[in-house]
């Protein structure tokens, strides 16, 4: 059977608007996030980040916490989608977050803990324009460079400025990782910590 996506998008939206005014809001989460996933599958990002965003908070504010932090992972690929990498590591502190209101679902505070600092290694590092220092010649003036002195100058001072953007980058996400464990007592100890430890010394 052939059915019209766009008529049945807006009787859908019409039933979430009827259920919220119901107070239904578990009924209302659940239709926002199977819209959300029709989204999802089309890869409209941005369409499928607000359903989402919607039932997860409709299903958290009916203590549904397991379905609306599903829906939570999905807004966090949404914005990795949209490389928006800084949402979604934000998105994934607070999953992180979420998971300490329970004893059973504290376990998984640390795996998005971890996968909120891998994300931020996404985030592309900022150099900034190379500027090289006068040179002098003997009588103290400034003079031009030759050809080969502008190449080995310039290839220094990129070198140069490319580490220093590189050690910036991961050194903020090393600061953050140190913060994490206001989060989780734990953390300082915990595998993923340690490993994301040696992949940034690998990367550097």
């Amino acid at each position: 059977n052939k059915v019209d996506k766009a008529v049945a998008t807006r009787s859908t939206k019409r039933a979430i608007s009827i259920y919220c005014d119901m107070g239904r809001f578990d009924i209302a989460g659940r239709l926002e996030r199977s819209l959300a996933v029709i989204e999802f599958q089309l890869g409209h990002w941005e369409e499928a980040l607000a359903h989402y965003k919607k039932a997860s908070n409709f299903l958290w504010g009916e203590m549904l916490l397991d379905s609306a932090d599903a829906s939570l992972q999905k807004v966090a690929e949404c914005y990795m989608h949209l490389h928006e990498f800084e949402k979604a590591s934000d998105t994934y502190v607070q999953l992180a977050k979420n998971c300490l209101s329970s004893n059973l679902r504290a376990p998984n505070c640390s795996q998005f803990l971890f996968n909120s600092l891998l994300v931020r290694m996404a985030i592309p590092f900022h150099t900034n324009p190379i500027k090289l220092d006068p040179v002098y010649d003997w009588k103290r003036e400034v003079r031009q460079r030759t050809d080969e002195e502008l190449f080995e100058d310039t290839e220094k001072a990129t070198v140069t400025e490319y580490d220093r953007a590189v050690k910036e980058k991961y050194d903020s996400i090393l600061d953050l990782t140190k913060s994490y464990e206001s989060i989780d007592p734990n953390w300082i100890s915990r595998k993923e910590q340690i490993f994301l430890k040696n992949i940034i010394k690998a990367r550097m």
